[in-house]
C-alpha cells in the first residue's frame, strides 16, 4: 500500500516510476522520504502498513515522519 501511495504521488508530478523502480531507489538509498500527518492515518491497518514499510527500508532509506500532537 505505501509503495502504491508513493507511486501515485510521483505520478501526479509526471514522474512515472513503477513499483520495481521505486523499490530499487529505496533499497539503494537514493530516495528521501518525507511523510507528514501521521496522526491523519485512517485506521490501525494503515499504521501497521506504514510501520512495516518503515522497518523494511529503515537501514537504507532516509525517512522523516512528522505529526501533530493532539490534545
Amino acid at each position: 500500500m505505501v509503495l502504491d501511495l508513493i507511486r501515485d504521488f510521483l505520478t501526479r508530478y509526471q514522474l512515472n516510476l513503477n513499483r520495481i523502480e521505486i523499490e530499487s531507489l529505496l533499497f539503494t538509498g537514493r530516495f528521501l522520504l518525507l511523510v507528514d500527518g501521521l496522526n491523519e492515518l485512517p485506521n490501525d491497518e494503515a499504521r501497521r502498513d506504514l510501520d512495516g514499510f518503515r522497518h523494511k527500508y529503515r537501514q537504507v532509506t532516509p525517512m522523516i515522519f512528522t505529526t501533530r500532537y493532539l490534545f
